[in-house]
């Protein structure tokens, strides 16, 4: 489901996903089950990235800064 202002994050694991030039595609990635919507906003103060896409894949790391962030 979209939300406008927000992403979603989805983790994966990157061991046991399929990843080519650091590019992942949804049908290659295994994914662990832990999803969040950020909003954008603290998307860019956390990642200091801004997406043109709705979501994203994150690995273990980016997910725990976020819990880091208290978010």
């Amino acid at each position: 489901m979209y939300k406008k202002g927000y992403t979603l994050l989805i983790e994966i694991d990157e061991n046991k996903s399929l990843i080519k030039n650091g590019n992942v595609l949804p049908e290659n990635t295994y994914k662990t089950g832990r999803a969040v919507y950020i909003k954008n906003e603290a998307l860019q103060r956390i990642f200091g990235m801004i997406l043109k896409t709705n979501f994203t894949f994150i690995n273990e790391g980016a997910y725990n800064k976020l819990v880091q962030n208290n978010l």
